[in-house]
């Protein structure tokens, strides 16, 4: 069934002069969006970035409950385009959204033609259900969301802090406070700080000796397994404080150790005696 005049879909493309859109094609509307998504693509230069504004609706319902307000856009981006120019485009993304408000406009983006097609465009756009979403991530990936959702459950959990004050506040024992006290004091010394106490929210520490400089670490027997804090000296007027989180260590962990690490740089800045302080992350020996 023909669209009376109608367009299905309209091409677009940056102006170099005056880098505004202008209209470059249009296409009519024909039997079916995946025809039409058939057209659209034999037309796609494979050497120039392009935005295409497509209707969604049609007699075929080829999108299940479009209306005349649901439109899909193309960003068009082959690898042979130039990055100013596919850049330019995506940046147009808004105004094409800005210009058209009132419409529901569902993007997605190819660099290949053979992926202009209704089956990709649904694929791409269509809502996921979260077993779906979850089953798509790597055990890392998951890993990592689980651990995010529990500290944030355990954060909402936990008494409000007032304002002003530093949430997640480390509490230095005496073991860090005199291993401190022998680096700033000494020298080829470094700390090797761990996170203790019942609700790891404590900061023990031991010296480690031999180690004038940073890259006396590499290696070290005491830097393995699980993550651990270390500072040492880089130079006589700089402290590093080093977050080493080995690849292999529990993702939660790893976490706990990232979250607290503002509050031990605060720490060693009032323990270094002066001295200016640089952060490090490191995941290698």
């Amino acid at each position: 069934a023909g669209g009376e005049g109608r367009p299905r879909a309209v091409k677009m493309h940056v102006d170099p002069g005056c880098t505004s859109l202008v209209v470059a094609e249009t296409f009519p509307l024909g039997a079916s969006l995946a025809v039409d998504l058939g057209a659209i693509a034999a037309a796609l230069d494979a050497e120039a970035a392009c935005l295409v504004l497509f209707r969604l609706q049609d007699e075929a319902g080829s999108v299940p409950g479009a209306g005349e307000s649901d439109w899909g856009l193309l960003a068009w981006a082959p690898d042979g385009a130039q990055r100013k120019q596919k850049m330019l485009l995506a940046a147009s993304h808004t105004t094409v959204r800005e210009a058209l408000e009132g419409l529901t406009i569902k993007a997605f983006h190819a660099t290949d033609r053979g992926d202009v097609t209704l089956e990709e465009f649904l694929a791409k756009t269509q809502p996921v259900s979260e077993a779906d979403r979850r089953s798509a991530m790597t055990l890392e990936e998951q890993q990592v969301e689980d651990a995010k959702r529990e500290m944030e459950q355990t954060r909402a959990a936990a008494p409000k802090k007032l304002a002003g004050l530093v949430a997640l506040q480390l509490r230095t024992t005496e073991s860090f406070t005199e291993a401190m006290a022998a680096l700033v004091g000494g020298s080829d010394k470094a700390v090797l700080a761990s996170l203790s106490g019942a609700s790891g929210e404590e900061l023990s520490g031991e010296v480690l000796d031999g180690v004038p400089a940073p890259p006396a670490l590499r290696g070290h027997p005491r830097l393995q397994g699980e993550p651990r804090y270390v500072v040492a000296g880089a130079g006589p007027d700089r402290l590093v404080v080093i977050s080493w989180l080995p690849e292999g260590a529990p993702v939660k962990l790893k976490m706990r150790y990232s979250t607290f690490k503002a509050s031990l740089l605060q720490v060693v800045k009032e323990a270094a005696g002066g001295k200016a302080v640089v952060a490090a992350e490191v995941s290698e020996a």
